[in-house]
């Protein structure tokens, strides 16, 4: 390579480096309030959820073969997407506490419930509970666009025959609904 190319490439290499310190510059300037010449870059708004509720349930259901049925239901109770009969058979689950789950002969009921939604998951005999209230946080946390947290602090209290009785319901619900 002869020397003016050498100079020529290096000339290039500094203009480009240049104008990428100039563009970072700028971004920071708007990121901070902006100017007249450069409005901010960043949006004063909410950032939109990751995902609809419809997605949610496709998303939970997705994850694992095992998972049958899923719900997914706003902080009133009413449902926003997945199986009706699930979400009304749940609803003992869902008052149990912030994350719920039930273990019987004939499947897992997991739910899991935070501010703004609550999602329950009916899954096979198979399926690993903790795996599953695991993806059920990251849903919670993609509908409401943030990232997953820790899970709660574990319950001293085993399960009761009121939860159980409660899973048995959402798992005949999903049994009896047409396609099942």
């Amino acid at each position: 390579m002869s020397r003016i190319t050498a100079v020529i490439t290096q000339i290039a290499t500094v203009v480009s480096q240049a104008m990428r310190e100039a563009s970072t510059a700028r971004s920071l300037e708007a990121a901070a309030g902006g100017t007249a010449a450069h409005p901010p870059l960043f949006s004063a708004g909410r950032m939109p959820p990751a995902l609809t509720p419809e997605l949610a349930v496709a998303y939970v259901r997705e994850l694992s073969a095992d998972v049958r049925a899923v719900a997914v239901l706003g902080a009133d109770g009413a449902l926003l997407a997945g199986d009706a009969a699930v979400a009304a058979a749940a609803r003992p689950l869902l008052e149990a506490g912030e994350e719920t789950e039930a273990v019987t002969g004939t499947g897992v009921v997991c739910a899991a419930r935070d501010d703004r939604h609550a999602i329950v998951a009916a899954c096979g005999r198979f399926a690993l509970p903790g795996v599953v209230r695991t993806d059920l946080r990251g849903a919670l946390a993609a509908l409401g666009g943030a990232a997953p947290g820790p899970p709660p602090a574990a319950s001293a209290a085993t399960p009761g025959k009121e939860l159980e009785a409660a899973a048995e319901a959402v798992l005949s619900a999903v049994q009896r609904a047409p396609g099942a």
